[in-house]
């Protein structure tokens, strides 16, 4: 059975020297990062930027690199991860969501470094893990999970 692919798409600021990273959280479903499948014959690059702006209403990226994949985030799942540069945006904001039964997500920046609390589902827990690895934003403070 080959492994559904998902796309993760990362927007990360420094804020007073403190990295962080954009998450919404989902009015059903706690607090998560953008992520959504990648359709057949669509390059993962196009899948990131097309995601962002579909959860977002982020729809200008000016350059993305590519972070990695892994199939280390959900079972039967290869998630690829992109870094993202964006216009500043606002701290917070709410976006309807037009794909996703309409839902309006809560969008704030996650400082990278922080505990997560157990409104994080599991699977992001582990996709904040892998970007945490692959920002190389240097040692993590204690106790952050």
């Amino acid at each position: 059975m080959n492994a559904v692919r998902k796309v993760c798409p990362v927007v990360a600021r420094n804020a007073k020297s403190t990295p962080e990273i954009l998450a919404f959280l989902h009015p059903v479903a706690g607090k998560q990062l953008v992520k959504g499948t990648i359709r057949n014959g669509e390059e993962d690059e196009a899948a990131a930027k097309r995601e962002l702006c579909e959860e977002s209403g982020i729809g200008t990226v000016s350059s993305m690199v590519f972070l990695g994949r892994s199939t280390e985030i959900a079972p039967n799942q290869e998630w690829s991860f992109w870094l993202c540069a964006v216009p500043p945006q606002l701290d917070r904001w709410t976006f309807r969501c037009g794909d996703d039964g309409g839902h309006f997500f809560q969008f704030f920046w996650q400082p990278l470094w922080q505990r997560l609390g157990h409104e994080w589902h599991p699977v992001f827990v582990r996709a904040v893990r892998f970007v945490r690895d692959r920002l190389d934003v240097g040692k993590s403070p204690r106790g952050a999970s």
